[in-house]
């Protein structure tokens, strides 16, 4: 995976494409524990480098790492990687051979730093799935903490009606929208070249320097004719959070990740808008929406739990280590003084945003609505290498803990079932936590894995497809199964589905209904 796929999959961690940039999977970074090696394989020395950098970083990743990994696996990775990455050229080198180079022996300085990273990203492919690489870019753009990219500021999908890439989301500040391109439209060609089936291919297509044009061919939605439009790339922001009132009395938020510590107040501020722009008049209830959010911030999580949880004791989330647990406490208070809620996800659903819905069901203050979660229950700390040499900037990011949510469970790998779960709605990857090679088990699989959900729903059989209001629409123009489920259970009604329960029998956590 190319650095700037890898940044894309830090900031959205979805099966969706920012652009610019070039993710596609939640996962971020690739592992290489099965890349060809067609050199002869050798014993690993158990005294690693003279390069003392690397001596150093994978004795502190086997000390804090919760994956308890190998010193000589890591070593392992580091070797083929290398080997992997300068094939054929060191496709028949000796271990000793690439030893030599990670050591910096009869190289340029450049080159050496080249090998080095490659080195550390092999190492860490045997860590586990969720532990990699982070570049000095990449370093300072989470210390900002801003979803700040480079292209034409799209969300986009593949579309298979047509063959080409349908447009979710743009945003605000970005070229795509000041062009009049909307959710719903789709890219046929990029540079006259079709895009069909070519997700990661587009992205690089489309990536490029601030101010260059690129040229698009592009269906609005809802028509039939192909225009073409050049748009000049700029860096644009997305906005992690978007709000509306949905028939004018169901308030919705949608949190697209859990990067920007700003979003809390955001949030905030959102509910405090759509309350008074109704004159008092209360919202049958609102909306959170988490599907695709990939997570983030732990502390952005804790703290939106404890804005809409209102306990004088609990708490909303365990960090649990090697050494220690510590817990995210809940204190009185919630914003919408407990007007019902509902907080919808998918199997795109994960990490931090797993986090809030299973604190929010724990506590029975939320009915969660969807499919199940993606299942990331782990805690991923950086290691800057500064720590080893003054004069770097980069770092690395290794599994450190694993999350408890308040009932106890861990989540990990399997994620957060819905208390409604939502029939007909297709999967958004191809690959979740539990499909991942070196995951780390959860420690008591059984406690989480028996939580089935109560409530199963589906759209109406009578239901018109073609809806007038927009908002109960996907970007695809589909009605959007989940939230109308949400909705009449919301109203307690039955005007877009039908909600039955659910065998085999309830778990007694589940949240009751508002």
């Amino acid at each position: 995976m190319t650095s700037t796929a890898k940044k894309l999959c830090a900031l959205f961690l979805a099966s969706s494409c920012v652009l610019g940039t070039g993710c596609v999977s939640v996962e971020t970074t690739e592992p290489v524990a099965n890349a060809q090696n067609t050199a002869p394989a050798e014993p690993v020395p158990t005294r690693y480098f003279k390069y003392d950098l690397m001596n150093r970083l994978l004795d502190d990743v086997a000390k804090e790492s919760f994956a308890n990994p190998q010193i000589d696996d890591m070593i392992r990775g580091a070797i083929d990687h290398v080997r992997e990455m300068r094939s054929p050229d060191l496709a028949n080198s000796s271990d000793a051979q690439i030893k030599a180079l990670i050591d910096g022996e009869g190289i340029s300085k450049d080159e050496h730093e080249k090998i080095i990273i490659d080195a550390i990203t092999g190492a860490l492919s045997r860590v586990s799935p969720h532990d990699y690489y982070v570049t000095p870019e990449e370093v300072r753009e989470s210390i900002i903490g801003k979803s700040t990219l480079k292209g034409i500021g799209i969300i986009y999908q593949n579309d298979n009606r047509i063959g080409g890439l349908v447009i979710e989301d743009t945003a605000d500040d970005g070229p795509a929208k000041a062009a009049g391109i909307k959710r719903g439209d789709i890219i046929t060609k990029v540079e006259n070249t079709s895009v069909a089936g070519k997700f990661n291919e587009a992205a690089e297509m489309i990536l490029g320097e601030v101010g260059t044009p690129v040229t698009l061919s592009i269906i609005p939605r809802g028509e039939t004719e192909e225009k073409t439009m050049t748009l000049k790339r700029s860096v644009v922001t997305f906005s992690s959070v978007r709000y509306n009132v949905i028939d004018n009395d169901i308030g919705y938020i949608r949190l697209r990740n859990f990067s920007d510590l700003s979003s809390f107040n955001t949030i905030n501020d959102a509910i405090r808008e759509m309350k008074q722009a109704h004159n008092g008049t209360p919202l049958r209830g609102f909306v959170l929406d988490l599907r695709n959010n990939p997570g983030g911030r732990v502390t952005l999580a804790a703290r939106l739990a404890n804005n809409f949880i209102d306990s004088e004791t609990g708490v909303s989330v365990t960090v649990e280590n090697k050494k220690f647990s510590y817990d995210e406490k809940i204190t009185r208070g919630d914003i919408l003084n407990g007007a019902p809620l509902a907080v919808l996800v998918n199997d795109a659903t994960a990490s931090a945003a797993e986090i809030l819905s299973g604190a929010l069901q724990d506590h029975k203050r939320a009915t969660i609505v969807g499919t199940q979660s993606y299942g990331k229950g782990s805690v991923q700390s950086p290691i800057y290498l500064s720590r080893f040499d003054k004069n770097r900037d980069d770092a690395i990011r290794i599994t450190t803990a694993l999350y408890r949510l308040p009932s106890g469970a861990f989540l990990q790998g399997y994620g957060i079932m819905p208390d409604i779960l939502v029939e007909g709605v297709e999967a958004r990857l191809k690959e979740h936590e539990r499909d991942k090679d070196r995951m780390i088990k959860n420690p008591d699989a059984d406690k989480i894995a028996a939580r089935k959900a109560s409530q199963t729903c589906r759209v109406r059989d009578d239901f018109k497809t073609q809806i007038a209001n927009d908002d109960l629409r996907l970007f695809s123009g589909e009605p959007d199964k989940t939230l109308l489920c949400a909705i009449d259970h919301l109203r307690r009604n039955s005007q877009y589905t039908i909600t039955r329960p659910n065998t085999p029998a309830p778990d007694k956590s589940r949240a009751p209904n508002p």
